[in-house]
């Protein structure tokens, strides 16, 4: 039920009679819930609600019914986004047929049982959090958080060649952990996952909301930042290896541990993100060889 009490919720149905009666059922599970009389009040309130998680609606309402409401909520939200639950005194299995092909996620006829009613509820915020949960998991490094390298690739070639073809300027570069095995053979690998977590936080929270990180592996993170030209990666690139050599992680022990990382960015224009990535690889070798805790960008 706590899960509940942040759950949006709109029932939409031209009936005030209706209306009441799915919102007191609604509240009993403690979900938020916000109410229209046909399609355009709906669509006016979700624009305003961008949350809302469920929708309720009926099919026959005067001004926009529940067919033209879910087609045009389905082109703005996926079903995993917003679940949306049909229903009909006039319900039959065409009906419902019809209503699930274009993008209702349940139907429910009127009048139902109050028990069916929670449970169609409830599986399908259940199953929007389940597909969530694995949309995460497949996206994302389990250790740090971050995106990993299959979802870098998948979205990194999509902004790389947008910005290709505005010809925009974009910098993509790669961030190695200096002396990253010598962590894991003196203080053992969970004060490494300690760092990696650690130095994971530091640089998604120094890069703009618009930039793309992901741990590629191991102690190394592939950057994609989108609309910035060579000086100004430099500047930004400079300042997280700076901000990596100052910070101090605390050990268990009480002992402080300091690190240094070591950056290779490419800015010239390059066909596409693998070529670009390759480059930055190159550059940060170069780093590497010439002493470490530096940047090499071209």
């Amino acid at each position: 039920l706590n899960r509940n009490t942040l759950i949006k919720t709109l029932v939409v149905d031209d009936s005030r009679t209706a209306r009441l009666h799915i919102k007191r059922l609604l509240a009993i599970y403690r979900f938020i819930v916000l109410e229209a009389e046909n399609g355009e009040q709906a669509l006016e309130i979700l624009n305003t609600h961008k949350d809302i998680r469920l929708i309720i609606t009926d099919f026959n309402m005067s001004v926009m019914d529940g067919f033209e409401l879910t087609k045009k909520v389905r082109a703005i939200y996926s079903k995993q986004e917003l679940a949306i639950i049909g229903m009909s005194a006039y319900g039959n299995n065409l009906l419902s047929a019809r209503f699930l092909k274009i993008g209702g996620s349940d139907f429910i006829n009127k009048p139902f049982l109050e028990e069916e009613f929670f449970c169609r509820v409830n599986q399908n915020i259940e199953l929007m959090e389940y597909i969530r949960d694995l949309k995460y998991v497949a996206t994302r490094d389990f250790l740090t958080g971050l995106y990993n390298r299959r979802h870098f690739f998948d979205m990194g070639e999509k902004i790389f060649a947008r910005a290709h073809r505005s010809q925009k300027s974009i910098a993509v570069a790669l961030i190695d952990i200096d002396f990253f095995k010598q962590v894991n053979d003196t203080h053992g690998h969970d004060i490494g996952d300690l760092v990696l977590k650690n130095i994971a936080e530091l640089l998604n929270s120094n890069l703009r909301a618009s930039d793309l990180i992901a741990r590629f592996g191991g102690e190394e993170f592939g950057f994609l930042l989108p609309n910035i030209n060579a000086e100004e990666a430099w500047i930004i690139f400079e300042a997280l290896r700076k901000k990596i050599a100052d910070n101090s992680i605390n050990l268990p022990d009480d002992t402080v541990l300091k690190i240094t990382a070591s950056i290779g960015v490419c800015c010239t224009s390059e066909k596409n993100l693998e070529t670009a990535l390759i480059k930055a690889d190159k550059l940060l070798y170069e780093a590497k060889k010439n002493g470490r805790n530096q940047v090499m960008l071209s």
